[in-house]
């Protein structure tokens, strides 16, 4: 009887434990969203909700700097393996040449010694920070003009993710979620860079 009575408990508390684990769940992504939210309205986006794996994912869309702009969540891969990537996207690019602009990061300076090159830019600092890659090395060097250069110098701190144009669609990749203010200014400092970017 005991030994139940033992089993029901420890039954009964596991049921509570992951009742709380929900809803303190819930309650982040609901805080994470106003600050989703709260962005869509300074940007004049128009928000929504998708709902995945007990997930809330957000999702901004129109138009910003008469440039057509997405901002959302999307969960990549399942189980053990699963990731929340944060993506900001301008579906009509301007170039109709891929590149990327990433952070320099050890595989990338292991490679550079091992001989795998990527565009540099003569400039010490930049090219020690930033990983440029395309395999249009001209127009990307005529498109990342001087005040560009200065631009992205000046977001270093608050990029995270990857730059990518890809088939006339420009993204910024965050893996992970913009859950604080912080996390969000970032995401705002690369934008901004982003729009400069559309416009040049």
């Amino acid at each position: 009887m005991e030994s139940i009575l033992g089993l029901l408990v420890f039954i009964a508390i596991m049921i509570l434990l992951i009742v709380l684990l929900f809803r303190y769940s819930r309650k982040k992504h609901r805080e994470k969203n106003e600050l989703f939210k709260d962005l869509a309205n300074r940007l004049q986006l128009n928000y929504s909700e998708k709902k995945q794996r007990f997930m809330i994912l957000p999702k901004l869309e129109g138009f910003w700097r008469d440039k057509e702009l997405l901002i959302y969540e999307k969960v990549v891969g399942s189980g053990k393996n699963q990731t929340i990537l944060t993506i900001v996207e301008f579906p009509t690019s301007p170039y109709d040449f891929n590149f990327k602009i990433g952070k320099e990061h050890f595989f990338s300076k292991v490679g550079k010694k091992l001989g795998f090159k990527d565009i540099e830019f003569d400039n010490f600092e930049l090219d020690k920070k930033f990983l440029f890659k395309s395999k249009d090395e001209d127009q990307f060097k005529s498109m990342m003009n001087y005040k560009l250069l200065y631009e992205l110098s000046g977001i270093e701190t608050s990029m995270v993710g990857r730059i990518e144009n890809v088939d006339r669609k420009l993204t910024y990749t965050i893996t992970g979620v913009a859950n604080k203010p912080e996390k969000m200014a970032n995401l705002e400092s690369v934008l901004g860079f982003l729009v400069k970017l559309m416009e040049t």
